[in-house]
């Protein structure tokens, strides 16, 4: 009887073909199985709501990575203009504070507080009318790179180096918000020592509208005297007056205050401007105003030199000789006389003669 082992010798080949393919067939039927149907989905919860809109968690992280990008932005921006110019640049805008203060190991919360503070100011601002428009993005980013032009595909080319997958529009977009929460700060706050925040805002609010019913009883002091029927001693009087001498006098306190209150000495000057002026004016000569002026004018000041008026005539105002104004006689050139050979007409001449004013040899009679 034949071996098993010579069996399987001799179909080895086509066993191994047949485990081959019930192996695949093993790890892939189950992955066709799951065809249609939806994986785990990712939890997005709602963490942010207010009156018109709400926040998820996907649209904070967003929020979150666009600002820390614009910020890297920035700082190519400036770095990349440093090189182009061989020195450092200086911005000509006020920076962009990053959240949370510029911690180096900030509270997560604290990065979520501040970015849905800064979204709900843009927004706000955005319903005040405020507009921050492309050309006001686009005048932040150039001035970012203090005096040195940057074109958009220089500009495209630090968006890639510096940040992370985020495009330049993106960018803009980003500062706009920025930009947008900034002027609304600064409007908001104008006059305010410092901004409060939400719960101080409610504390100062509390404050300022609370509302208290009170009576006021007069109590006269003559009226208390008649009641004193012994005369204190010195030392009970000193004794008194040093448990008071550092406390000031206070109703509410019932321990004696004698301690005198800070006095504040004001003192002011007033200055009447035109006065001044004329004042002044009265101590300078014609000469020296004169001798200033010519000084002003050697040195072509703009606060003295005037601009010369265009001559005007028939052919600078484009006037006709037909619209030309009339020449009085008295203003008018005299005419002069058409000769034609010896013969002068107007006044003829013929040799010596002149006839109009006649004339005959040196002797000139009065004209006919």
């Amino acid at each position: 009887m034949a071996s098993p082992m010579s069996w399987i010798r001799k179909y080895q080949k086509g066993m191994l073909v047949v485990f081959g393919v019930l192996l695949m067939i093993v790890f892939l039927v189950p992955q066709f199985g799951n065809v249609g149907q939806e994986g785990p989905k990712r939890e997005n919860p709602v963490i942010v709501k207010w009156d018109g809109g709400s926040m998820t968690r996907a649209d904070l992280d967003s929020l979150r990575i666009r600002h820390f990008q614009t910020l890297d932005f920035l700082d190519g921006v400036r770095r990349f203009a440093s090189e182009k110019k061989g020195e450092p640049v200086f911005p000509m805008v006020q920076p962009i504070p990053p959240v949370a203060g510029g911690s180096s190991n900030p509270d997560s919360d604290q990065i979520d507080n501040d970015l849905v503070s800064r979204y709900l100011a843009a927004e706000q601002a955005k319903q005040a009318g405020f507009e921050i428009g492309p050309v006001m993005v686009n005048d932040y980013i150039a001035l970012t790179a203090g005096d040195v032009s940057l074109s958009d595909d220089e500009l495209r080319v630090v968006c890639s180096q510096s940040t992370n997958g985020i495009s330049l529009d993106q960018v803009r977009d980003q500062l706009r918000l920025e930009l947008a929460n900034q002027q609304f700060g600064i409007m908001s706050s104008a006059g305010l020592v410092a901004s409060p925040n939400a719960t101080e805002a409610a504390m100062l609010y509390k404050r300022t509208t609370k509302t208290a019913e009170c009576v006021v009883l007069p109590i006269s002091v003559k009226d208390q005297l008649t009641k004193v029927s012994v005369t204190p001693k010195d030392s009970e009087l000193r004794e008194l007056y040093e448990q008071g001498r550092f406390h000031l006098p206070s109703p509410g306190f019932e321990k004696p205050g004698f301690k005198s209150p800070r006095r504040v000495a004001v003192q002011y000057v007033y200055a009447d401007f035109e006065n001044f002026l004329t004042n002044e004016m009265a101590k300078l000569t014609d000469e020296e105003v004169q001798k200033e002026y010519e000084r002003l004018v050697a040195a072509k000041d703009p606060s003295v030199m005037e601009l010369d008026e265009p001559e005007t005539g028939p052919e600078l105002t484009g006037e006709s000789p037909e619209n030309a104004p009339e020449t009085t006689p008295e203003t008018a050139p005299p005419a002069v006389p058409e000769t034609t050979g010896g013969e002068t007409t107007g006044g003829e001449t013929t040799g010596g003669e002149t006839t109009g004013g006649e004339t005959t040899g040196g002797e000139t009679t009065g004209g006919e």
